[in-house]
């Protein structure tokens, strides 16, 4: 399977509690966080036999990396 990489960028214009709104959002989608770093979040959903007929992608065998970064 050919992997697909997206990238994009959110303006948020209130973070005081980004990161743990971003934990409980891919939480809820059975995501599993396997790193929690320097503003560097890693999350993980693992393969599942009926993927491919999965129409949600967030259904799909995923690796997330979300990175924060402050700007002023």
């Amino acid at each position: 399977m050919k992997n697909y990489k997206q990238n994009f960028e959110l303006i948020i214009g209130d973070s005081a509690d980004l990161n743990n709104k971003l934990k409980l959002y891919f939480n809820f989608y059975s995501f599993i966080e396997i790193k929690d770093e320097n503003n560097h979040l890693i999350f993980l959903k693992n393969y599942s036999l009926f993927d491919g007929w999965k129409i949600n992608p967030l259904k799909w065998e995923t690796k997330i990396n979300v990175n924060l970064i402050e700007e002023n």
